[in-house]
């Protein structure tokens, strides 16, 4: 029984341990999905409870559109342990250039919470809740609002590898 005992005290260290290393200088590539839109994030962490997060997505249909997203979302991190949970603030440019008609651009301001659960110290599963507002472009029909600002909830699911 106490070898039991010492060797779940080890095990709980180590893993108690290998969740707590440096964060800061680490970077990671995430998979994220949200609604029909798929982005990359490169998750950077530049302190030990945060992260900076450029995005990018791209779309492009031939003859018809291209369509490219640039993004930055910052996370501070509520907690360092195995499951993290975060709030941040995101800004966000859409870029359409179709092959007829006008081109148009579009931006976002939102805030979110959220959570991100370490299955092990260089991979994590995420989910977020966010709050956002949309400032169309005149030729923008992207939020159905063309020169104008909605406000929505949004949520979004990732998935992050970490390089060491």
């Amino acid at each position: 029984m106490k070898k039991n005992r010492l060797l779940f005290v080890g095990i709980l260290f180590c893993l108690t341990s290998a969740f707590s290393q440096e964060r800061t200088g680490k970077t990671g590539l995430s998979a994220n999905v949200q609604e029909l839109q798929f982005d990359l994030i490169i998750p950077v962490w530049v302190k030990q409870n945060v992260s900076i997060n450029p995005s990018f997505g791209f779309l492009g249909a031939t003859k018809q559109a291209i369509d490219v997203s640039l993004g930055l979302a910052i996370r501070q991190y509520l907690s360092e342990d195995k499951f993290s949970p975060y709030i941040g603030l995101r800004g966000a440019g859409f870029f359409l250039k179709p092959n007829k008609g006008d081109n148009s651009t579009d931006f976002l301001a939102g805030l979110f919470l959220g959570g991100e659960y370490f299955i092990d110290p260089r991979f994590s599963v995420g989910v977020e809740g966010q709050l956002n507002a949309t400032f169309s472009d005149k030729y923008s029909n992207r939020f159905g609002n063309p020169d104008g600002i909605n406000f929505n909830t949004a949520t979004a699911l990732y998935a992050t590898f970490y390089f060491k």
